[in-house]
């Protein structure tokens, strides 16, 4: 059990950064950049 909440975990980790640096990449980061 403690093994498949470790890959839950880290699955949804890599699911977060991915759709953070994503949204970020797209929408205000690229705004403040310029600034």
């Amino acid at each position: 059990m403690i093994d498949s909440l470790y890959y839950i975990v880290d699955v949804g980790c890599l699911m977060y950064l991915f759709f953070w640096a994503t949204s970020k990449d797209n929408d205000e980061d690229s705004n403040k950049k310029d600034d």
